[in-house]
């Protein structure tokens, strides 16, 4: 009878990890961006500030509640208090490799940007030339107390109501990004947990990398 007894509790042990595993992996898969790794520099003597966001987002990226498959991607973006045109070119290294790049301005959150096209290491030595001008970049994130797939967890949790009515059929209407906020005044830096419906619905979490504490939600 014991025997009969255990060989039960097992099983729906097994079944509840199986479950757990797949729903997990499903949820996983409808990120439409994941930044895991962020690089930052700053030249105070002309203000400028450069950071690359590196990890997998979708392709083509919209953020419309729908997820698409992924690629790698490298995010530069370069913050100056001057405005040098729709476009500027810098000289980015990379363990001592040298590619002239092209970056775009972007009106809206007034940096110029733009995709490296792969995934750069988190021990690759990185610096850029700016108008005469030099920036080192730093692995930031190698000292997050909070890394990324922790900043998923605490704002899966604090939507997981939100998450589970979004599954029809086993289908997760939405879709989910996990970007990384910097603030240019005093060097505090943030994750940023978005959930978008297909609904049109937005829910955003703010996350510190140095606490976990959740400063900021809608």
């Amino acid at each position: 009878m014991k025997k009969r007894i255990f060989i039960l509790i097992l099983m729906f042990f097994s079944a509840f990890f199986l479950i757990s595993c797949k729903n997990s992996k499903k949820f996983e898969d409808n990120f439409s961006e994941i930044t895991k790794i962020y690089f930052q520099g700053e030249n105070r003597e002309n203000n400028s500030i450069c950071s690359i966001c590196v990890g997998k987002r979708e392709e083509p990226y919209r953020v419309d509640g729908i997820h698409n498959p992924v690629c790698d991607f490298s995010l530069l973006s370069l913050y100056s208090c001057e405005f040098y045109g729709d476009s500027v070119y810098v000289d980015i290294f990379v363990n001592n490799e040298k590619t002239v790049f092209e970056l775009f301005y972007n009106p809206i959150s007034n940096v110029y940007i733009n995709d490296l096209g792969f995934a750069l290491s988190e021990d690759d030595e990185i610096f850029i030339v700016f108008d005469g001008d030099t920036i080192n970049l730093i692995n930031k994130s190698d000292c997050f107390v909070v890394d990324y797939k922790e900043a998923i967890k605490i704002s899966t949790e604090l939507l997981s109501d939100k998450i589970t009515a979004l599954y029809k059929n086993n289908v997760f209407m939405g879709e989910c990004y996990l970007k990384v906020l910097s603030n240019k005044t005093d060097d505090s830096i943030f994750w940023l947990f978005s959930l978008q419906t297909r609904a049109g619905e937005t829910f955003n979490i703010v996350i510190s990398v140095d606490t976990g504490q959740v400063v900021a939600e809608n």
